[in-house]
C-alpha cells in the first residue's frame, strides 16, 4: 500500500499509519511481533532478537527517508520520533478505543512533523 505512494512522502507516511492503525485496531491483534520477540528474548545476541532488531532498524531507516523527503530540518530525529510513536501505538492497542489508533497516529505524526520544521 505505502509502496504506491513513493512519489509523495506525506501520502506514503499516511499509508503506513493507516495500515498500522488498521492492524492494531483488530480484536485479535496480539502486539508487534518484533517487540514481542525482543521482550521474550532479552539477550541481544539471540538470533531471534537480532532479526527483530534488524526489522526495527529498517523501519527507522524508511521513516528517516520519508522525513528527508518531507524536507524537515533533522530527518534522523524525526525518523526516531516516528518510530517511537509507532512502537507506542503497537503496545497501546489494548487501551485505545476501536478505530482510535489511526486517528491518534495521524494526529501525533502531524504534530511531530510540524514541530520538526522545514530545512
Amino acid at each position: 500500500m505505502a509502496e504506491r505512494e513513493r512519489d509523495d512522502a506525506a501520502r506514503e507516511l499516511e499509508a503506513h499509519l493507516d495500515w498500522i492503525g488498521e492492524g492494531i485496531g483488530r480484536p485479535d491483534y496480539r502486539g508487534c511481533p518484533q517487540l514481542n520477540v525482543a521482550a521474550e528474548f532479552p539477550d541481544r545476541d539471540h538470533p531471534a532478537r537480532k532479526v527483530a532488531a534488524a526489522h526495527k532498524r529498517e523501519l527507522r531507516r524508511r521513516l528517516q527517508g520519508i522525513a528527508a523527503r518531507l524536507g524537515v530540518r533533522d530527518p534522523e530525529a524525526l525518523g526516531g520520533q516516528l518510530l517511537l510513536l509507532i512502537n507506542g501505538a503497537f503496545v497501546s492497542s489494548r487501551v485505545l478505543s476501536p478505530g482510535e489508533a489511526t486517528q491518534v497516529l495521524h494526529g501525533s505524526a502531524q504534530a511531530l512533523i510540524a514541530a520538526a520544521g522545514k530545512a
